[in-house]
């Protein structure tokens, strides 16, 4: 992985939002993205964008079922964003 892949990665991580979405889909697992964005206290078509973002970056997955669209966190991440996914739900705020 090269430091531009490294910078991308922190500026998707740089937001609130998003982290607060890591952590809410740690406690909770698969999610539709209304009920998201109801925790996240944004439009569906806000947390829509963040939550692409997320998935670009490999944090998140997604899978439709029926009319939702469910998001989980990847299983698969690489070893950084292993790591802080670790960092995140280790200092997480509610």
């Amino acid at each position: 992985m090269n430091i531009y892949t490294h910078s991308k990665i922190f500026r998707v991580l740089a937001n609130n939002k998003r982290l607060q979405i890591l952590n809410y889909l740690h406690k909770h697992g698969a999610t539709p993205l209304k009920e998201i964005a109801a925790y996240i206290r944004l439009s569906v078509k806000s947390t829509h964008k963040h939550l692409l973002l997320l998935t670009q970056s490999g944090f998140t997955q997604n899978e439709r079922r029926g009319v939702d669209v469910l998001y989980q966190i990847d299983n698969a991440p690489n070893k950084i964003q292993r790591q802080l996914l670790k960092f995140i739900n280790t200092n997480k705020q509610s």
